[in-house]
């Protein structure tokens, strides 16, 4: 089974949020592991091998994401200006067991081994260099297959907090809190059941809130205010 995932999809729940703030994607992602995780439905983890691919061209028809922000499966590759990669899966963490093999819009080197995500962002792995990331990605991985239940908190490599939360039946739900490696609030979402749903609040490094958007089963819903580092409203 092949499927096409696209590249790194900055945090979008809905389309919505892009045509009403475009200067969102122009920004660099600076949410932490945790933030990336439990910001889609997780549905396959996996590590993959690429064994060919093709170099960058000009051309700027490139599949375009489904509504859900979710990689297509099936279809024809339509290569771009960022290139195409395809890959063999060599280790299935959760999913589905049918996935053998999985295109990239993106160009990767040959042989070269990456762990990914499918639907959100892809993590390049060595495995002779340990990664800390792979160890968090892979419990994470393990609470979804195990669909366990409970109370969890994830560290940084040097034990500090980066994120605390609930799981339910293998999906986060309720609220988490998500850190900076300095130990400070970074964000805090509501979560029902795998899905945004209720308020997600980001903060400045000074404390003060950042961003105050409300969500709805992932879809943004009512509220999207920007703050600046003083607590003003930004229009």
């Amino acid at each position: 089974m092949k499927v096409l995932i696209l590249s790194f999809i900055f945090f979008c729940a809905s389309n919505q949020i892009l045509s009403a703030q475009d200067n969102i994607s122009k920004m660099p992602d600076r949410r932490t592991l945790l933030e990336k995780l439990t910001s889609v439905r997780i549905q396959s983890f996996f590590i993959c091998k690429i064994i060919s691919s093709t170099k960058p061209t000009e051309d700027k028809h490139l599949p375009a994401p489904n509504p859900e922000g979710l990689p297509h499966v099936g279809g024809t590759v339509v290569f771009g200006k960022r290139g195409h990669s395809k890959a063999i899966i060599i280790e299935l963490l959760h999913g589905n067991k049918q996935l053998s093999e999985v295109e990239f819009n993106n160009y990767y080197p040959v042989d070269s081994l990456y762990f990914v995500q499918y639907g959100d962002f892809i993590v390049k792995w060595n495995p002779k260099t340990p990664n800390y990331d792979i160890e968090i990605i892979k419990k994470y991985a393990d609470i979804q297959r195990g669909t366990k239940s409970g109370n969890y908190k994830f560290y940084y490599q040097d034990s500090t907090l980066m994120a605390s939360g609930k799981f339910k039946k293998g999906k986060p739900h309720g609220t988490w809190l998500h850190y900076s490696s300095g130990g400070k609030l970074k964000s805090s979402c509501e979560i029902k059941k795998g899905k945004w749903h209720g308020e997600h609040k980001e903060y400045h490094s000074n404390g003060v809130l950042k961003t105050l958007i409300e969500f709805k089963e992932n879809v943004q819903s009512g509220i999207f205010n920007y703050y600046d580092k003083n607590g003003n409203l930004l229009e």
